[in-house]
């Protein structure tokens, strides 16, 4: 018998097999889904377990490094201290010894020149300092002469050394207006007619003149260069008090036989020494150090350490001067 041409007996095994099949599919797929379940709970307390151990490990790491830098930074602390310290102690060390430095430098300053050899050197080097033009016989043509060999020992010897060391060229030709015939005279004997090259010229002991000063330089000059060895000063000046005329430097820089009163170094460092000392003449000078020094020959400076000595018996000043 069919139904509807289809057998009672394919109907039956549809059904037995729908019965049988289906249940199983269920229960596997319930079975999945718990299996699926527990794997992603396994997987996430093994995430859990992960970020757990990471976390302490980071956690120590900042711990670790919090404590090496307090660490360091009281190293830090402690180095610091340790180091201002001992500057502070070194400075106070420099500082004494920069005191009794130039407690010994005034020392020197002040016996010298209160000795009676520069007290007597000082009255008769200003005497024959302004006779020196007259007992030579020097005519105003003479001077124009002597000024022009100036002039040339200051553009071909003098400039090119200025230059080397400082980057300029010196304003010459203003230095040579600014010095009057006695200057030029003097400068002329012991710089540009000096046979010792430059930065030598203090080896002169005598010019080759018929002066009065000269006679007094070949005395006093190899005494004031030994001093300037010994006690380690740059140069030594005699200068008058009344006119600032330098009548004596040891090294013949070119400010020798020039005015700190009126002359182009006027506004220089040993022009302002001399000033601070015609004020206060009873008080020694110790002139400023940041400024500047004259232009000079046997070392062109960058700034100066100078020393100033108040005038002696207000004939004059001894000026010891040291330039770096």
């Amino acid at each position: 018998m069919r139904l509807n041409n289809i057998s009672i007996r394919r109907v039956l095994l549809a059904a037995f097999l729908a019965t049988g099949v289906i249940p199983f599919a269920i229960l596997g797929l319930m079975s999945l889904e718990k299996a699926s379940s527990s794997l992603r709970e396994q997987a996430m307390n093994q995430l859990n377990a992960v970020r757990d151990i990471k976390k302490t490990q980071v956690e120590g790491y900042f711990r670790t490094a919090g404590s090496n830098a307090n660490a360091l930074a009281a190293n830090v602390s402690s180095i610091t201290k340790s180091s201002t310290e001992k500057l502070l102690a070194i400075r106070r060390i420099k500082e004494s010894s920069v005191k009794r430095y130039f407690e010994g430098i005034r020392n020197q300053s002040v016996t010298l020149a209160t000795s009676t050899m520069v007290i007597d050197a000082m009255r008769d080097m200003k005497a024959t300092f302004f006779a020196f033009k007259d007992e030579n016989g020097l005519q105003p043509t003479d001077v124009a002469d002597r000024r022009e060999h100036l002039r040339k020992f200051y553009t071909e010897q003098f400039a090119p050394l200025y230059k080397k060391e400082t980057g300029r060229l010196p304003d010459t030709e203003s230095i040579l207006t600014g010095l009057d015939d006695d200057a030029v005279a003097l400068q002329y004997e012991y710089i540009s007619n000096n046979i010792n090259k430059v930065g030598q010229k203090h080896q002169l002991n005598k010019a080759k003149d018929a002066s009065g000063y000269s006679d007094l330089h070949v005395k006093i000059h190899p005494v004031l260069r030994n001093q300037l060895t010994t006690f380690g000063f740059y140069d030594i000046f005699l200068v008058d008090a009344e006119t600032g005329r330098v009548v004596y430097s040891v090294f013949k820089e070119l400010d020798f036989a020039t005015s700190f009163k009126t002359g182009p170094y006027a506004d220089s460092n040993a022009g302002k020494a001399y000033a601070a000392a015609s004020a206060k003449p009873e008080k020694p000078i110790l002139s400023d150090p940041t400024s500047s020094c004259a232009p000079i020959l046997s070392k062109i400076p960058t700034n100066e350490a100078s020393k100033r000595l108040s005038p002696t018996q207000r004939r004059g000043r001894w000026t010891p001067r040291r330039c770096a």
